[in-house]
């Protein structure tokens, strides 16, 4: 049996059901389940589950600290990648909102089950399509809270 029949096959109904019970954020059109805690390389590191609500974002930001994320999308959705745009002194340029004014990339589909990393310092934005985007991400225990800086939207 090779591993890509598994995969495409796997059941999620188990997350799908810790989204449920957790707490619903309807502005943002998210849930969030934390699904545990480590340590790698002496960075605090946690694995999170998010579920987008169809047609909703996940605010295009960027990190600055302790390494990149690395998602795994159990369903369909789109991911932009941009680059923050800097002063010759290194400073951010920002707009009157003091987000980070990003150039953005292409979209790119996200395929199930296929792994992919936003580095350290890359504005990034999920998108949920016709359905929810349900993402597992293994993220710095800071990204969520206190390293987080907002960008402008991709156009």
């Amino acid at each position: 049996m090779s591993v890509v029949p598994f995969i495409n096959s796997l059941d999620i109904t188990f997350l799908t059901q810790e989204l449920a019970k957790s707490k619903y954020e309807p502005g943002l059109g998210v849930r969030k389940v934390d699904l545990g805690n480590t340590t790698l390389g002496n960075v605090p590191v946690s694995l999170i589950l998010i579920q987008l609500d169809p047609g909703k974002e996940l605010k295009p930001h960027l990190h600055e600290t302790e390494g990149g994320e690395i998602w795994l999308p159990m369903t369909k959705g789109i991911v932009q990648f941009g680059k923050a745009q800097k002063e010759l002194s290194g400073q951010y340029k920002t707009n009157e909102k003091q987000e980070i004014i990003a150039d953005w990339e292409n979209p790119i589909e996200l395929t199930p089950f296929k792994a992919l990393e936003a580095p350290i310092g890359i504005p990034h934005y999920l998108l949920a399509l016709s359905l929810p985007l349900i993402v597992a991400c293994f993220l710095p225990v800071s990204h969520p809270t206190t390293d987080i800086k907002l960008t402008t939207h991709p156009k």
